[in-house]
């Protein structure tokens, strides 16, 4: 008999830049298979293929469509009634995000600021997460944040935006100590 091949994954896919997806393909024929198949662009061949179902992780870098291109087992070829079913999958892309500080204020507290100007803040709402570095966390977009001491401390900034996808930027933020006035006098007053 001529071989076959289905392509299935679960419809809507939808994933964020650097996920990925599972496509599995129903052979039928005679091992060993030959499969190719394309996001529309690219065409990937897989030999040697000893078992059905097969699956595949792809991490596609935008949105495409998934379709099989050609099919031999053992002994032919597939024809291209034989290949069936389609994978559309939707890539969304992170989140840019970035930030700026500005050292003062009382205590020395640092106030931090999401830069809206690289970071779409309607997108990512209040999902929002900093993590100082000093084991304290903030969930504002511009928290005030007084370090325990001097010290290099890791500032990461991590937004989550409407589509679920997730990214983050990490600064290191230089502490210094602050000079504190001290006054002693022995003479009388």
């Amino acid at each position: 008999p001529t071989p076959s091949a289905i392509l299935t994954m679960a419809s809507g896919v939808k994933i964020c830049k650097g996920d990925s997806v599972t496509l599995s393909f129903a052979l039928t024929g005679t091992a060993p298979w030959s499969l190719s198949y394309t996001d529309g662009t690219t065409i990937t061949t897989v030999n040697g293929i000893m078992s059905s179902p097969f699956t595949v992780k792809v991490f596609p870098l935008n949105s495409c469509v998934y379709t099989i291109t050609a099919l031999t087992d053992a002994y032919c070829s597939a024809v291209p009634g034989m290949l069936q079913g389609s994978a559309a999958v939707t890539v969304y892309p992170l989140p840019a995000v970035d930030y700026t500080w500005q050292f003062g204020g009382q205590n020395d507290a640092i106030q931090f600021f999401i830069d809206s100007t690289v970071t779409n803040l309607p997108a990512i709402g209040y999902m929002v997460l900093w993590n100082f570095g000093d084991g304290t966390y903030g969930y504002e977009h511009h928290p005030l944040h007084i370090f325990p001491a001097a010290n290099t401390f890791v500032v990461t900034l991590t937004v989550t935006d409407t589509n679920g996808c997730v990214n983050s930027v990490t600064h290191l933020i230089p502490v210094t100590d602050t000079p504190h006035a001290f006054f002693s006098s022995t003479a009388p007053v």
